[in-house]
């Protein structure tokens, strides 16, 4: 999906769900990682909702949730 279908708490929802270890596990790994890019942790932005609207923010959201989706 683009830009426009992302969500405050998109994903957060699914890394405490049993049977979802790979996806929390690659979802976290990512968000960590995008943070050595951005001024704000991804995970604080998508939990908050502020910002998200932000190509800066949006962009690497989307592809943290998809990529660990696709993984899982």
């Amino acid at each position: 999906t683009g830009q426009g279908s992302q969500r405050a708490g998109m994903g957060l929802e699914l890394l405490e769900q049993p049977g979802l270890e790979v996806f929390t596990r690659v979802y976290s790994d990512l968000l960590a990682a995008c943070d050595e890019h951005l001024p704000r942790s991804l995970r604080d932005v998508i939990g908050s909702g502020e910002e998200l609207e932000q190509t800066l923010f949006a962009q690497p959201a989307l592809f943290c949730l998809e990529t660990a989706l696709y993984r899982q």
